[in-house]
């Protein structure tokens, strides 16, 4: 391949790379999420009234913290466990 080919070639490449990197990270990046968190949790559901999970969510926003928190703890204290997990999802 010529020179000017191949700079063009790497020029090509860069453009294309810092048009699409969002997406393409985005996309990996979600995909990668979720098969670790299939793999590494599992869900555990309850059902409330709405007005106590409106009360909970409240509190939690008041407080700073995300709504597993409380249920982290709550579920470790349960069991005997003193670590609580950081959650960054809400």
């Amino acid at each position: 391949m010529a020179r000017k080919d191949k700079e063009a070639d790497r020029e090509y490449q860069a453009r294309y790379y810092r048009e699409h990197k969002d997406e393409k990270k985005r996309t990996t990046s979600t995909a990668v999420k979720n098969r670790y968190n299939k793999k590494t949790y599992t869900q555990i559901s309850v059902s409330v009234k709405k007005d106590i999970a409106e009360r909970y969510k409240a509190k939690c926003k008041a407080d700073g913290i995300t709504i597993s928190e409380p249920l982290h703890k709550a579920i470790n204290a349960y069991i005997g466990e003193d670590c609580v997990e950081e959650d960054s999802e809400e």
